[in-house]
């Protein structure tokens, strides 16, 4: 596990609750980069979207995807552009590992379907404590702040780590 090809130990740890989502379940993996968790989703027969801001990113991802036998849907999508439309009660599954721009919860919100999951892992505050990146404040979570932004959601598993980097995952039901 790591960030190559293989997916973060949150989506692995947590795959039970995949078995929530229905048959042919809708995914969406957001700011993909090389595809890892977009590629194993499609593996457990999920009809994937991965998006990103960079093409090469995505041709990562489609070639991780032909290595592995898989198919999913890529798109150029600038997350962090103002008003990004993800469209409307589209997906079973949002998923989204390192990254964090704010503004984009309310399109999250509104593309998620009604009983669908998010699945979410970032860094916090507390990632400071350690060398290496990100070092800039907002692209770091407070504390407990992964759970203001999904007020309303049914939170299935949650923590924090602060073991060698500072993360926050989340697991929650809309």
């Amino acid at each position: 596990m790591g960030n190559g090809t293989e997916p973060d130990p949150f989506l692995i740890t947590h795959q039970d609750c995949l078995k929530l989502l229905p048959a042919g379940a809708q995914a969406l993996d957001l700011a993909c980069g090389a595809g890892r968790h977009a590629v194993w989703l499609a593996g457990q027969g999920l009809s994937v979207t991965a998006v990103d801001v960079s093409a090469e990113a995505l041709g990562k991802t489609r070639a991780l995807a032909g290595e592995r036998a898989v198919s999913l849907l890529c798109r150029q999508v600038d997350l962090e552009a103002p008003g990004v439309d993800l469209g409307r009660v589209g997906y079973d599954l949002i998923c989204g590992f390192f990254f964090l721009h704010r503004p984009l919860y309310p399109a999250l919100r509104a593309a998620l379907k009604p009983g669908g999951l998010i699945i979410y892992k970032t860094y916090t505050t507390d990632q400071l404590r350690y060398p290496g990146r990100p070092r800039n404040p907002g692209h770091l979570l407070e504390p407990n702040e992964l759970l203001r932004l999904l007020e309303g959601f049914r939170v299935l598993r949650y923590e924090e780590v602060w073991d060698g980097k500072g993360t926050a995952g989340v697991v929650a039901r809309r």
